[in-house]
């Protein structure tokens, strides 16, 4: 009788054994899902329990809406340098500055907390940011601005917004919320 019931705890054991093998395996692959390279826009401030993906995204926005960029690099950085560069109608609009490494090195994502619509001259356009590290791209994206009396556009259901107005150095916002996941974080 005992030799049964070992043989029947066996095949529940492994089976347990598998169920938490094949939840470490998802858990520890959601960062994979993000969508890596790109700079999203969202009307909510983020912060660190958002992670990667930042609620109420959008590709347009009027002039006076506030807007915030989540940075979301290819790969996790190292060390290098990230560069951001913002143009406007494809002009200067905020000069490259490099961003410290502390808001940088070994996360997925940043998100800056500073309202882009407060920038100094802060109107319509179509803004693109770039970052780059070595002359490479590591995240880019464009964000539409409109004139007074618009509202923001929701980003197409389906596929993450990817514009992206310039933001300053994000690294001048001491508010800032890193992520280094893209599953929301209690830290």
């Amino acid at each position: 009788m005992d030799s049964l019931r070992r043989r029947r705890s066996l095949p529940r054991a492994i089976a347990a054994v598998t169920v938490v093998v094949a939840l470490a395996i998802a858990s520890y692959g959601c960062a994979a899902a993000i969508d890596r390279g790109k700079v999203l826009f969202s009307t909510d401030a983020q912060s660190s329990d958002k992670g990667c993906t930042p609620s109420h995204q959008v590709t347009s926005v009027g002039d006076t809406t506030s807007v915030y960029a989540t940075y979301i690099y290819k790969s996790r950085p190292g060390g290098e340098t990230i560069t951001l560069e913002v143009t406007r109608d494809g002009q200067p609009y905020i000069p490259a500055s490099d961003l410290p490494t502390a808001d940088t090195k070994g996360l997925d994502c940043f998100a800056d907390t500073s309202d882009l619509s407060k920038l100094d001259n802060w109107g319509a356009g179509t803004y693109h940011v770039s970052l780059t590290s070595s002359g490479a791209v590591v995240a880019q994206g464009d964000l539409t601005v409109k004139g007074t009396g618009t509202t923001a556009s929701p980003a197409a259901s389906g596929s993450p917004a990817s514009g992206s107005p310039a933001s300053g150095s994000p690294a001048a916002s001491d508010s800032s919320a890193p992520s280094d996941s893209a599953a929301p974080s209690a830290s």
